[in-house]
């Protein structure tokens, strides 16, 4: 159980990204919010018309920035595959993903038009890079239905992945106190983490990283990045026992955790879902546009694909 947040700076890092200047920040801000806009304006259930036309602006986006594309059709839906063939060792993957499904009666722009339009956005800060290992991207469907998108994809595909990053809600932010909620119980099993959101009286202010302990060797690394980004994270590092708690059942509820049954590392990068946002599922309102922070969101954005460039040219 380890507590990340904002660490000072433990290794020397080669961070192959270089911070935005005002005008290409403005211009990534404008991207990110033309294709959530996009995502968001309807629910994508599958079989829906929006649902194959979120797909298709996957698709074709990722081809448009120079990727290799493949859908691949399962029972009940499609995923979205792209690739970028690395030059030294191509049979090693690093893999980014999000789901671009969404339950009934729900636009999902939390859930999770801003993790679809976070990989959109990674993709195209990576686009004319070179790396030595391959990286892949990935749009799944069918997350809302026991995750069978990405467990599809890997009864096929799971060789040579390294390491699986999963974008799942990334967007919603609040500064006001108590704002922020915990499952019941972490506070046994986390209670560094825990503690430090009760020092900052609730606010639902941090990005959480969950990964599990084969993904730990990541976190120096991420910890530089995200000190040189100025983002808060809080970082939940599960070993193999812990994985298998069902107190721990809030954990697993994204693509990260078909990675994880494969023993393949991995990582959810989320904004808590209905721990903090109240618009999940539209419970209690409608996960629209309005209520997305897009600046909190591409912080989390550059600091994941700064770390994944990092991670396609390191050896091991």
């Amino acid at each position: 159980m380890k507590f990340c947040l904002s660490a000072a700076l433990a290794i020397s890092v080669i961070i192959g990204g270089c911070m935005l200047n005002r005008s290409d920040s403005e211009q990534q801000a404008e991207r990110y919010r033309r294709d959530l806009a996009f995502m968001a304006q309807a629910p994508r259930t599958p079989g829906s018309e929006h649902h194959s036309a979120v797909r298709k602006l996957c698709a074709e986006r990722l081809g448009e920035l120079g990727y290799r594309v493949e859908l691949q059709s399962f029972n009940g839906g499609v995923n979205v595959i792209a690739y970028k063939d690395g030059s030294k060792h191509p049979q090693q993957k690093i893999m980014l993903s999000a789901h671009y499904d969404t339950v009934p009666n729900c636009n999902g722009a939390d859930d999770n038009a801003s993790g679809v339009a976070g990989v959109l956005e990674s993709a195209e800060l990576l686009a004319d890079k070179q790396f030595d290992k391959t990286l892949m991207l990935a749009c799944w469907d069918q997350e809302e239905n026991n995750l069978a998108g990405s467990r599809a994809f890997l009864d096929e595909h799971a060789s040579g992945i390294e390491m699986s990053y999963v974008y799942e809600m990334i967007a919603y932010f609040s500064a006001e106190a108590d704002s922020q909620s915990i499952p019941a119980g972490f506070d046994k099993v986390f209670p560094e983490q825990v503690n430090q959101i009760k020092d900052k009286q609730f606010r639902g202010d941090f990005t959480l990283l969950v990964y599990d302990d084969i993904a730990a060797n990541r976190i120096q690394a991420l910890e530089a990045i995200a000190e040189q980004r100025q983002m808060t994270y809080i970082g939940l590092e599960l070993n193999g026992l812990m994985k298998s708690l069902p107190q721990l059942a809030d954990l697993h509820r994204s693509d990260h955790s078909s990675f994880w049954d494969a023993e393949i590392a991995a990582m959810m990068i989320t904004d808590t879902a209905d721990f903090r946002n109240p618009n999940y599922h539209c419970f209690k309102g409608e996960d629209k546009l309005e209520t997305i922070n897009i600046e909190f969101a591409l912080k989390t954005v550059n600091v994941i694909t700064d770390l994944i460039e990092h991670e396609l040219n390191r050896s091991e």
